[in-house]
């Protein structure tokens, strides 16, 4: 994958902000530059890094097939994992630049990683397009949770296979 991988690198600064790096390739981190997180929180989803990705585009070994949803601080897309013939779905964060926001979610994938639980998503990958971050997930069928709400129906999902 071209860009830049980020992580969370455990450490803080001297006033206890987390700090992140920012790597040439996901798979090393020498030579890192840790920034110090500034606390700005201003984020207008219009005004991302760049475009997100369109159906058919790929990144890496990901070929976007549709948008699923949008909120406030980001978009998720369906998409196909070309070398392991798997769906999964591709998280976007609209940082506009802002290393607090990355390195929050950074902090949330490094999170989900760590976790192993038939209730909590699998994260694959996390790593950077025109921008933006974005983590790589489990792909889950189902319906949104203000729906299966709406229809009484239990939130409880089997896992795609897909």
């Amino acid at each position: 994958m071209t860009g830049r991988a980020l992580t969370f690198t455990g450490e803080r600064d001297n006033k206890g902000k987390p700090l992140r790096a920012a790597h040439p390739t996901k798979s090393t981190a020498q030579g890192a530059v840790a920034e110090a997180v500034t606390p700005s929180m201003v984020l207008d989803a219009s005004a991302t890094a760049s475009p997100l990705p369109a159906p058919g585009e790929r990144i890496g070994q990901y070929e976007i097939i549709r948008e699923l949803g949008r909120g406030g601080m980001g978009a998720v897309f369906a998409a196909r994992d070309t070398k392991l013939g798997r769906k999964v779905a591709i998280k976007f964060l609209f940082s506009n630049d802002n290393p607090d926001l990355t390195a929050r979610f950074i902090i949330e994938a490094k999170a989900t990683a760590r976790c192993n639980h038939e209730n909590i998503i699998v994260i694959h990958e996390v790593d950077e397009h025109g921008g933006n971050p974005f983590m790589v997930l489990e792909y889950l069928q189902g319906a949104p949770l203000t729906q299966l709400l709406q229809d009484g129906r239990s939130s409880r999902r089997p896992r795609s296979s897909s």
